[in-house]
């Protein structure tokens, strides 16, 4: 990889992976730009089972991080992941059990934590903060001094949306902020410190791996691509989900023919629900896939997308997207003022008749990229490490 104007100091970095896979695409595109400026010894720390399991199982990230020589290890620490559905919650001597279990897990794994905490200058972290996890990352940093960065578990835009998590006062830690329209939200979190660092999904460096990726990787066949969204008390309801599925299917069969769709999930979304839709509705040439959104997104003529950041992939390489989304009965409980994708100017809209409008706007050629995409595609100094 090309590197320009580097910074002849060598940086120790270490990060834990507590909170989703998600992590990962806002770490990797982070980074192939850091590679740029600095010389980097990376390790990347996977501290929840399910989510090491989703990555050895993901041949994109398996190339990105061998192709950006990042080192990857797995160490389970107490978290409430890989604990939600054991038996032994649903009681209270049960709970005591689990919690004295992952007390006595902490412990046993701390050794072979402690040569990593010592020997890196950096760490990073989601910013939810997972304190089971990220305890002894605070215990050396105190000790040490180290630096701590905390990131967002995706591209997330924040413009005035409301923050529930109960993360603790924090003005050891600098949160790096992906734009300054998002500083209001910003200012709920706990974090002190803030660095704005762009949307790492538009750093070219990015970019130019994922095309790199796909050249070798990928058929080139036309598809539409569908980013969902799954079931959730604040931003998805079912019904809304069930109508959404068959209306854009409906759009693309009837302006599209029988193109292939391609479905990709969010990250933590359950398939069951997506597959009985298919299946008793009959829907045809239609196909899930855990590709990385980027990937999937440069085989795509266009894309539909149910309120998820993932329309920042395929808008980031250039391809027609719009949001789909008919709002949940309590999304305006986190997005008083209602989906900031739309707000942004990304086209959008919760009505079958204009999403048809809009596909026949990219079969004539008339599609425009939106002009907040060359806002997002500008990249600070990123000399903050």
């Amino acid at each position: 990889m090309e590197v320009n104007n580097l910074n002849k100091d060598r940086k120790n970095i270490l990060i834990y992976i507590t909170h989703s896979i998600g992590e990962l695409d806002v770490i990797l595109p982070l980074l192939t730009r850091l590679k740029s400026n600095y010389h980097l010894n990376v390790e990347i720390v996977f501290v929840v089972k399910k989510l090491y399991v989703m990555f050895i199982n993901n041949k994109f990230y398996n190339y990105c991080t061998k192709l950006l020589n990042i080192n990857i290890t797995y160490s389970q620490l107490p978290n409430k992941f890989d604990f939600r559905d054991v038996g032994l919650r649903n009681t209270k001597l049960g709970r005591i059990i689990l919690l004295i279990f992952m007390k006595l897990m902490a412990i046993f794994q701390f050794p072979f934590h402690l040569k990593k905490l010592i020997s890196c200058d950096i760490y990073m972290h989601e910013y939810t903060n997972q304190t089971q996890s990220t305890i002894y990352m605070y215990l050396m940093a105190s000790i040490f001094n180290k630096k701590i960065f905390a990131y967002h578990h995706g591209h997330t835009i924040n413009l005035d949306t409301k923050f529930f998590s109960n993360v603790e006062n924090n003005n050891k830690t600098v949160y790096l902020n992906f734009h300054e329209h998002n500083n209001e939200y910003v200012k709920q979190l706990p974090y002190t410190k803030q660095k704005i660092i762009g949307y790492p999904k538009f750093f070219k460096e990015w970019i130019a791996l994922i095309n790199r990726y796909y050249s070798s990787n990928s058929p080139r066949s036309d598809i539409v691509l569908i980013f969902t969204r799954g079931l959730s008390p604040v931003y998805m309801d079912r019904n809304k989900y069930e109508i959404l599925i068959i209306s854009a299917y409906k759009v693309i069969r009837d302006k599209l023919k029988n193109m292939p769709i391609v479905i990709k999930t969010h990250p933590r979304e359950d398939h069951s629900l997506l597959l009985k839709i298919i299946n008793d509705k009959k829907l045809e040439n239609i196909s899930i896939s855990d590709e990385h959104a980027g990937v999937l997104s440069k085989s795509a003529l266009l894309v539909i997308s149910f309120w998820t950041s993932a329309i920042l992939d395929s808008l980031s390489l250039g391809i027609p997207s719009i949001e789909y989304y008919i709002e949940s009965n309590n999304f305006r409980s986190a997005e008083p003022a209602g989906s900031v994708f739309k707000k942004i100017g990304i086209h959008s809209t919760d009505n079958e008749r204009v999403l048809g409008e809009f596909v026949e706007t990219v079969l004539n050629g008339r599609y425009l990229i939106p002009p907040i995409i060359q806002e997002l595609s500008k990249n600070p100094n990123l000399n903050f490490l």
